[in-house]
């Protein structure tokens, strides 16, 4: 039986691997973190740290479905050109809502499940079976139980560390704090339209080149080169219909938030 921390390398998910690393935990056989290409630079600092002071190997994979382009960045530059199969970048919004999401499922769950095949030593095509052979370690916190899900295969159960020993989002700060770590900060794509206001003004004051990559994708976006799926409208990365570099953060305060002041990362879970 294999135990897999399903890593997004923000707070709940590094507390459940520190808790693993220290003995609070049943230590796991490993930690798998998706790299869409465009965390931000705290979040690959957070990685390299934790590889040299966790006990388990930490693998990170990248997606590799046809026209990824290495990264999310890259793969929507040539969507907006129409060099794609398909769009996989950010589920921007748009007058009736927003686009569908697909970047969650081929840049972190697809990437995950495969490390996991592999680790079981599974060919491409071939059957994992129905009997249990993985217990893949969810990120959740007792506040976000509404994320809860199960596995899509048969052959790997989806097990919550934090939500068994009853920890919200803040009892992961306290107890990382109190054992001496490193406070993480959640992980998201830079580009992420569910960034709450708060996160898009920290990232404008404090990230400028994230923010210029950011508002660099929110106006080609409405430039496209072509007209198919999901360019026939115009999308933007804020849910106010305004370009980034126009909205006012600070008056926008019903911004739909995907992950909350209680949420985490995009660890794997957050399109399932």
């Amino acid at each position: 039986m294999l135990n897999i921390i399903s890593l997004g390398a923000g707070v709940q998910s590094t507390t459940m691997l520190m808790m693993s690393t220290i003995g609070e935990l049943p230590k796991a056989d490993g930690a798998i973190f998706a790299d869409t290409g465009m965390e931000p630079s705290y979040v690959y600092d957070q990685i390299n740290k934790l590889k040299k002071i966790i006990n388990i190997p930490l693998y990170v994979v990248k997606a590799d479905f046809k026209d990824n382009y290495g990264d999310i960045q890259t793969h929507t530059m040539k969507a907006i050109e129409g060099k794609t199969a398909r769009y996989s970048g950010p589920p921007a919004y748009m007058d009736k809502g927003f686009i569908r999401r697909q970047c969650t499922n081929d840049y972190k769950i697809q990437p995950i499940r495969k490390k996991v095949r592999e680790l079981l030593g599974l060919k491409k095509g071939q059957r994992g079976g129905k009997e249990i052979k993985v217990k893949q370690w969810i990120g959740i916190s007792l506040d976000e139980m509404n994320r809860m899900r199960e596995s899509r295969d048969a052959y790997v159960e989806n097990i919550f560390p934090l939500i068994d020993k009853r920890m919200r989002r803040f009892d992961c700060l306290n107890w990382m704090a109190k054992n001496g770590f490193a406070l993480p900060k959640k992980s998201a794509c830079i580009f992420c339209p569910y960034h709450d206001n708060q996160t898009w003004q920290e990232m404008k004051e404090s990230r400028q080149e994230d923010f210029k990559i950011a508002v660099e994708i929110d106006h080609k976006l409405r430039k496209p080169h072509t007209s198919k799926y999901p360019f026939d409208k115009p999308l933007y990365l804020h849910p106010s219909l305004q370009p980034l570099d126009e909205v006012d953060f600070a008056k926008k305060k019903n911004q739909l938030d995907m992950f909350g002041d209680m949420g985490d990362e995009c660890e794997g879970m957050c399109g399932v």
